[in-house]
């Protein structure tokens, strides 16, 4: 037997999460112990937004979702910048939020710092819910963490209000499966292969997914192999040089430049970890 704040860590643990960046408020107090009690590694931030970036920062280098944690309100309001940039930048993050007791959230406007915040986070991120019974948080936290790490990975949302973490109950975490990546099917590569070596202009576009899979080092094997040009996304700058001969630069600029020229002038476009 535990608090819900006590088996909604568990879950963090159980699907992989091992810190925390965390500015805490009243609100957050029993998962702040739960925290203490389970040993996970917390990151005391002096701002909110603070706290968004550096466990998106943390996703993008390792993989793995880290989470970030602030109280309602406007504790809640100021993860939004971070969550999504992560979202944007395909970054695995969970954001979790303290919220008023259950008893509160269905008042008129005038309830002392309640915002929905389901609604709030639901546009940028994979999943947004508020939690509202002891049973939901084995199954809801395992389903945030399996979306937070799914091919396009992103942010998720989570909020706890304070009168069901401080909630007795018994529970047990769920596994989290691990993520379902896509395989190549050997007919269209070879097909690719045949369209590659008929084409008079070929050009490759890479985006963020090269970095996430590691495969950096294989398209440049490829890319040495066939002399293509490339270009990337912004979220994927650094793949070349920036002085290398077959480095267009970045794409997605407003105004048209020598990369876009090239792109509507190629007769075949081989998108590589491309969103």
């Amino acid at each position: 037997m535990g608090t819900a704040a006590d088996l909604f860590v568990q879950c963090l643990k159980a699907g992989g999460i091992d810190t925390v960046y965390a500015l805490p408020g009243e609100e957050t107090n029993a998962l702040m112990d739960a925290l203490a009690t389970a040993g996970m590694d917390v990151v005391l931030c002096r701002h909110e937004q603070a706290a968004a970036f550096m466990a998106a920062v943390h996703g993008r280098l390792t993989g793995h979702p880290a989470a970030c944690l602030a109280t309602l309100g406007p504790g809640a309001t100021n993860l939004v910048t971070g969550v999504a940039d992560a979202m944007l930048d395909r970054v695995p993050l969970v954001a979790i939020s303290g919220q008023a007791a259950r008893s509160r959230l269905h008042r008129d406007s005038d309830s002392h710092q309640v915002i929905d915040l389901a609604r709030l986070f639901d546009p940028i991120t994979k999943l947004s819910k508020t939690l509202a019974s002891g049973a939901q948080i084995p199954e809801t936290v395992a389903e945030a963490i399996r979306l937070a790490r799914a091919p396009r990975p992103g942010a998720v949302h989570l909020s706890l209000p304070e009168d069901l973490a401080a909630e007795v109950l018994d529970g047990t975490p769920l596994p989290v499966p691990d993520p379902i990546l896509p395989h190549f099917n050997p007919t269209a590569l070879s097909a690719a292969l045949m369209h590659l070596t008929n084409a008079e202009r070929p050009i490759v576009l890479a985006g963020a997914g090269v970095l996430r899979h590691g495969a950096t080092d294989a398209l440049a094997d490829v890319l040495a192999e066939t002399g293509l040009p490339l270009a990337t996304s912004f979220a994927a700058k650094g793949l070349l040089d920036a002085n290398h001969p077959q480095h267009l630069g970045a794409f997605g600029l407003p105004t048209e430049d020598h990369v876009d020229r090239a792109i509507a002038s190629a007769d075949l476009i081989l998108a590589v970890g491309y969103d």
